[in-house]
């Protein structure tokens, strides 16, 4: 990896000097470098915790995550996180991070974090639903996708997501009243129909699950056409 083109230009020494701490992988090539030298530029922690440098930390880890390095990626916000204690965007890299790893347990603990720092970010909320749900936590996931929807109510995706936590909890018609929610927000979403599918047929209506699992196949249908076409630059009209 090319570090320094990864620490790109106008970086301030302090946010220098925490990615060789962040990364000892690094620190060797990094303080061979000139003006890298740890003696010469080793910063307060106040220095560390200022908003710029906190922004520096968080493109770097973003760079990380588009290279796919996401082991050395979280290595680098668990340090950040370490350092500054109250930066709610680095605990929920963190959750994304262990949450691409399987790590639902460790993610949910992150998004609680990233909760308390920002109690009103209804996507941390969402987020955290979603680790909670694949712990099989439905009642904590609930929950959570209830505040993320009192917060957010617009987004269908919260709606959708609290029927199949209420649908693994067995309250199915509960769940239709979120599917209806999310279908009203998004009326061509291929997966709220094949949701309302499922919950039909948990409650015996065979006939009005087939409908709705063939509605969600015409729309699934439809849009891979729509992408393939798109692909081949078919959306175009030829004069």
């Amino acid at each position: 990896m090319n570090f320094r083109a990864l620490l790109g230009t106008g970086i301030v020494v302090a946010c220098h000097v925490l990615l060789v701490q962040v990364l000892p992988v690094q620190a060797k090539s990094l303080e061979a470098e000139p003006g890298f030298e740890s003696n010469r530029c080793a910063p307060s922690m106040n220095q560390l915790a200022t908003a710029g440098c906190i922004n520096q930390i968080l493109s770097q880890g973003r760079a990380l995550v588009r290279q796919g390095n996401f082991a050395e990626a979280l290595a680098f916000y668990q340090k950040a996180a370490n350092l500054t204690h109250n930066n709610a965007r680095v605990y929920s890299a963190i959750g994304f991070l262990q949450a691409h790893q399987q790590d639902f347990q460790a993610a949910a603990a992150a998004y609680q974090k990233a909760i308390g720092l920002e109690p009103n970010n209804a996507r941390f909320y969402y987020a955290l639903g979603f680790s909670q749900a694949q712990l099989g936590d439905y009642n904590e996931a609930e929950l959570a996708y209830r505040r993320a929807i009192e917060l957010t109510p617009m987004h269908a995706d919260s709606h959708l997501s609290l029927g199949i936590v209420l649908a693994r909890q067995g309250h199915h018609r509960r769940a239709l009243l979120a599917y209806a929610t999310a279908l009203a927000l998004q009326p061509t979403n291929a997966a709220v129909y094949q949701a309302i599918g499922v919950a039909h047929q948990a409650l015996g209506k065979h006939q009005e699950a087939t409908a709705f699992f063939d509605r969600a196949g015409q729309l699934s249908y439809s849009s891979r056409t729509l992408t393939e076409r798109a692909e081949n630059g078919l959306m175009f009209d030829r004069k």
